[in-house]
């Protein structure tokens, strides 16, 4: 068997003569420290931008890439439309790109180990295929993967995570870069090919909504041997839509009876075709569906007649009943990354209606273009506290989950009742408003302003809050995962 050559990110960006940025707006702001002092100028489609300077670096429009040998030149796009980007790029030459948010996770981290550093039997290892960010970001799904890879080694599997690295070339040649870790230890990039030279057969496969690179789920899995099942997680529904939150252009994508707007979006051809592409999939190779939550299932059952869809949950957790004792209810926080799908701008305006009657915190990440006067922001994640500590600490009493997308399981809920606060939400939010109405914890809105006025009667709020005396405890990850990769 040949070695496997893992690289590090940068070792294959090193390889390029020049380096260009494609885009001059917010994510080149955020991003540009990284490369600034490789890139050689900017390149965006806004002709106004055309001849400016930012970070000492000159804008030009696109037909600049021209002038440049696609074979030394690499173009790092600073989007957020990545692939519609990567197309466009086609059109001044065959350069290969790379997309910024997967080079900045991948930049940070250390090699770990560059070889596989236990001799383990192939029927106790599992593949997981998963995004980038869902491995080096602190978010649910994150929590949830940590959560599963500790039962496996419970279970006395090993775990090879594959993450794609989001990286173009001229389709008839494209390229697939695998970012690989053995057992959570690092071991670097790899090509597809490269990576199948080492490994073929697994016990069984778990994907994680793959919405980065989708493409590369066939060749994979049509070259490896799987003893018992596949599974892929619906973390939220890229396997119907592109717009994954099922929500665009400031509307949901759903009406009041759960079904599509579909016929009216100007990206229908694309979500056929998308939808259709994992359909084929999942038939293919005989994927088996996982729905955390029985409206996740309703809304995937349109789409994939005749797909398996089977309901486990993530987490495995006790109820415990309590005396609240709450005297005057005075702290609400969103909670959770500050972002429109999760309903921030619905947050700020129940602030600016509800303006001294309450406190208002915002646990989590909030980027500073965000911030509103008038919230406390305390940071929630891996270097900072706990989620539910920070709850605790806080003494949040109400903690607001506003998604206005079908959450498919939502980890800051769990966190939320782990600590013992009341939950609001809006009815647009899927798997939280079914866990409200089923845990009796909460209480589910139609308007940001039905929200305010039901807080503005603090005595009834008070009451109702009181009331919901019941929490969680012994929380931990559901086990019962494993028993689609039981040894045959």
């Amino acid at each position: 068997m040949r070695e496997v050559q893992y690289r590090h990110i940068d070792e294959i960006v090193n390889g390029y003569n020049k380096i260009i940025a494609w885009g001059a707006g917010g994510y080149f702001d955020y991003y540009h420290k990284i490369l600034t002092d490789r890139l050689s100028y900017i390149v965006d489609k806004d002709s106004t931008k055309t001849g400016t300077e930012k970070y000492g670096l000159i804008t030009y429009l696109p037909e600049k890439l021209k002038e440049e040998n696609p074979e030394t030149c690499l173009i790092v796009i600073f989007c957020k439309a990545y692939e519609e980007v990567a197309s466009d790029i086609e059109k001044y030459g065959n350069f290969d790109a790379l997309d910024i948010v997967n080079y900045q996770l991948l930049h940070g981290l250390r090699l770990e180990s560059r070889e596989l550093t236990f001799e383990a039997d192939r029927a106790d290892l599992v593949l997981i295929c998963v995004g980038a960010e869902m491995l080096w970001e602190v978010n649910g799904a994150n929590k949830f993967i940590m959560h599963q890879n500790s039962v496996l080694y419970k279970e006395g599997f090993h775990t090879v995570e594959i993450a794609p690295v989001s990286y173009y070339t001229k389709k008839s040649e494209k390229k697939c870069y695998l970012a690989v870790r053995y057992d959570e230890a690092f071991c670097g990039i790899v090509s597809l090919e490269e990576f199948l030279q080492r490994n073929k057969e697994f016990q069984g496969v778990i994907i994680h909504s793959l919405y980065r690179e989708p493409w590369v789920l066939e060749g994979l899995l049509s070259q490896i041997s799987v003893r018992s099942n596949i599974l892929y997680y619906l973390h939220d529904f890229y396997v119907i839509c592109k717009n994954r939150f099922l929500y665009h252009k400031g509307k949901t994508c759903l009406d009041k009876m759960q079904n599509f707007h579909c016929r009216h979006c100007e990206n229908k051809r694309i979500q056929e075709k998308n939808a259709a592409f994992h359909k084929r999939l999942f038939e293919t190779f005989s994927i088996i569906l996982i729905a955390p939550s029985q409206s996740t299932k309703r809304i995937a059952e349109k789409f994939f007649k005749g797909i398996q869809i089977d309901i486990v949950p993530h987490l495995d957790y006790k109820f415990e009943e309590y005396a609240k004792g709450v005297k005057k209810v005075a702290n609400i926080a969103y909670i959770g990354s500050a972002s429109d799908i999760k309903g921030w701008e619905e947050f700020c305006e129940l602030k600016r209606i509800l303006k001294g009657r309450y406190r208002f915190f915002c646990l989590g990440k909030c980027d500073k273009n965000l911030r509103t006067e008038g919230i406390t922001y305390i940071d929630i994640g891996k270097d900072s506290i706990p989620m539910v500590d920070g709850l605790k600490e806080n003494s949040i009493d109400i903690a607001y989950i506003g998604s206005i997308w079908p959450e498919t399981y939502s980890y800051t809920y769990h966190e939320a009742f782990e600590a013992g606060c009341f939950v609001i939400a809006f009815d647009t939010s899927g798997n939280v408003a079914d866990q409200i109405e089923k845990n009796k914890n909460g209480k589910v809105f139609l308007t940001v302003q039905k929200m305010a006025e039901w807080l503005g009667n603090k005595e009834e709020v008070g009451r109702i809050v009181n009331e919901a005396n019941i929490c969680i405890k012994n929380v931990k990850g559901d086990k019962s995962f494993v028993n689609y990769f039981q040894k045959r």
